[in-house]
């Protein structure tokens, strides 16, 4: 019965670990500057996507497939409820170099697997 166990457990273990660890975070690129100028996309350094317990810079997002304008990067979400927000900083030829917007507004997402406690280890029985 045991073997039978740890063999369903390994059967099952890839579905659990794969199965909602990611999310597409959709938005439609920058194209000002705040005093209104037009900011070239040879000007943007990277898109950051953060969230909370991380970040990820992506420096050529792709376009949305379904979703014409848009551009969407994908990040690791091991599990519960997620905010996103995502900044863009231009490259140091910029008309504004270096610089990083403020956060934009956050998007939530529910990654669809439970937060859980690793397992306990040490266990014996006499």
């Amino acid at each position: 019965m045991r073997y039978m166990l740890l063999l369903l457990g390994l059967l099952f273990a890839p579905l659990a670990m794969t199965a909602g660890t990611t999310a597409t975070v959709e938005f439609f690129p920058v194209t000002q500057y705040v005093d209104g100028a037009a900011i070239p996309a040879s000007d943007i350094l990277k898109y950051t996507v953060k969230w909370q317990g991380g970040s990820q810079d992506s420096a050529a997002p792709a376009v949305c497939s379904d979703k014409p304008g848009k551009l969407c990067i994908e990040v690791p979400v091991p599990c519960g409820d997620r905010l996103f927000v995502v900044t863009v900083t231009t490259k140091p030829t910029a008309k504004y170099p270096n610089s990083t917007a403020d956060d934009s507004s956050s998007a939530s997402y529910i990654s669809g697997v439970a937060c859980r406690p690793k397992a306990v280890t040490g266990v014996i029985a006499s």
